[in-house]
Formats: structure tokens, sequence, C-alpha cells
């Protein structure tokens, strides 16, 4: 029990010690929806606590909890194509040139997600119209494995969850297109007050779309809710900054969710924002064996920021502690 304190402490005070040094991003507290009723999710806000600094985080951003990776794709008067692979500090391992080329050539890539083991890269050509679009598979080192076609647009990404993949599009496509475990095509979800959106999340039975940059409701997430067969529009809540317009993902089984943070200064000058969810209503998790082991990961790190050290903790069914994370950078 003692030591679960002292955790607690060591983050609690590195945290308030990074808001007096003026480190950490602002708090964003939960705004009011388009329509004028109040709304329930389980996530209330999201507080951005760091950055991965000239990141190169142009389109998408992943990660298994082991690794960070990330995507850049063409931009005006610039072509530089890349699939990175990072370690959980955000130093680069490996990186994969021109991923548009793998398969089909295509003009941009984008959106990141991990299934087993597996990374399912959002990727589309731009001419000739109808756009042709696609996941492209990579293993974590980054080797090309295949393509999956999907619906013609601009896709930007792919989720699965409720044994469906769920794609999203940039512009050209209203809703979200709903496949089976498969890739079999089963419907389109029309979604109400829909805009261009870039990055996707699930928590539960609700869907999370980012509206993507330069956009009516850039610096916004839409939140929908999902009762088994259609969507319902709730409401929108605020990134933890204007510029996390593209990807987004949430760390499973943590409170952190990444933003890849685009500014147009050209290669590099896009960062990973690296943010904590704060809940109004935690989702229902399942609950864990009687006993068992299992290895979680705890981050020290001072009051002034400054990493400590790592301990590994084994069977922690057996043991009074929580499952805590500290991001440093």
């Amino acid at each position: 029990m003692k030591r679960t304190i002292v955790i607690r402490v060591l983050i609690i005070t590195a945290i308030v010690g990074l808001i007096v040094a003026g480190i950490l991003l602002p708090i964003n507290k939960l705004v009011l929806p388009v329509r004028a009723e109040e709304f329930t999710s389980p996530i209330e806000s999201f507080t951005g606590l760091s950055r991965i600094m000239d990141a190169d985080a142009f389109q998408g951003v992943a990660s298994d909890g082991n690794y960070i990776y990330n995507t850049r794709s063409w931009e005006p008067g610039i072509s530089v194509y890349a699939l990175y692979k990072r370690d959980m500090d955000g130093n680069l391992l490996d990186v994969r040139y021109n991923p548009n080329l793998d398969g089909t050539s295509c003009n941009q890539t984008n959106g990141i997600f991990i299934k087993d083991g597996l990374l399912y890269v959002g990727a589309f050509t731009h001419l000739p119209d109808p756009r042709q679009s696609f996941l492209k598979v990579y293993d974590t080192d980054l080797n090309y494995i295949r393509e999956i076609e999907v619906a013609n647009g601009q896709t930007e990404g792919a989720y699965f969850e409720h044994g469906s993949w769920w794609v999203i599009y940039h512009n050209d496509v209203n809703g979200i297109l709903q496949y089976d475990a498969d890739w079999n095509f089963i419907k389109r979800h029309w979604l109400e007050a829909w805009n261009c959106v870039n990055g996707i999340l699930w928590v539960g039975d609700y869907l999370y779309l980012n509206h993507h940059e330069n956009e009516d409701w850039s610096g916004y997430v839409d939140v929908h809710h999902w009762n088994g067969s259609d969507f319902t529009f709730i409401g929108r809540i605020k990134t933890p900054t204007r510029q996390c317009s593209q990807g987004m993902y949430r760390i499973l089984g943590t409170d952190i969710v990444l933003w890849a943070e685009r500014y147009g200064d050209g290669p590099g000058r896009h960062h990973i924002v690296i943010s904590r969810i704060n809940w109004e209503e935690a989702p229902v998790e399942p609950e864990p064996p009687p006993s068992g082991t299992e290895t979680i990961k705890i981050i020290y790190i001072t009051a002034e920021g400054e990493f400590v050290g790592t301990e590994e903790v084994e069977d922690i069914f057996s043991q009074d502690i929580e499952p805590l994370i500290g991001v440093v950078r």
C-alpha cells in the first residue's frame, strides 16, 4: 500500500511541477455541443501532457505501448513519404520511405491502426478520379505485407471495434463505412453533423472523430453514440491544441491518447502530442481473473519533470497496486 501512495505522490508532484514550469499544454474543459442539451460521454476532456517535437507527424500516429508509429505524406511543394517507428520517448528507430508505392501507387498515406501485431495504414490515389482507397498492411518491423482495397474516396484510416472495421474518409464520403472482420462491406452510416474528419477512436459504445485542419470544427472531436445499428451525434470535445487535427490514438489499457499535431512548416515541423483522458463516465472494463501474472511498467519522474527510472511489476492481481503511467519527454 505504501508503494502505491509513493507512486501517486511522485506523479502528482511531477504534474504540479510541470504546470508551474509552464510545460504542460492547456487543460481543455468539455465544450457545449452543437445541440443545446447537455450530453454525457465516457471521455469528458483531454489534458495535454507533453510533445515529441519535430516528429514529422503530418498524418497518422499510433502506439502498441512498446513503440510509436507515425506517417507523413505529400504537402504542397514537398514530396516526402515515410512510415516511422520510434521508441516510447520518441527517438527514431527505423523508417520506411515511400510506403505510398507499396502495392498500388498512392499519393497519400494517412492514419494508422494496430491489430494483432499489424499496422493498417490508410492510403489513397489523388488521380485519376475516382480515387482508389486502401489499407496498406505492415508488420511492426515496417515490412510491407499486403493491401486491402476499400470504397473509393480519400480514406483517412480505419479502426476495428464491435467485431467490425470502420473506415473514415476526408470530405468526399459522408459518414463512416462498416466492414466485417474479413473486409466484406456491410453498410454506410450517415452521421449527423458530419464534417471533414481525420482521426478515429472508439471507447465502448462511443465513437470519437477528429476534425481535419482548416475545417469549420478544427480543434474538436465529434462524439457519436452507437446503439448497435445506428449512430446518434451527441456533442463535441476540444482537442489538446487546435493543431491536433490529424491522427489520434489511445494506447489500449491506458488513459493516454497520442495526436498528430500538424504545422505548415515543412518536413520535421510536425509534432506528436501526448495527452491524458479525463473520464466523465469510465468505460466498463472486463473483470481480471482472480489470479494470474501480468507485467506493467511504472515510470517515475521528479517534480521538475526529469526521468528517474522505470520498474516492472508482476502479478498485479496479488498486489495492492494500480497500473499507473507517467509520460516523460
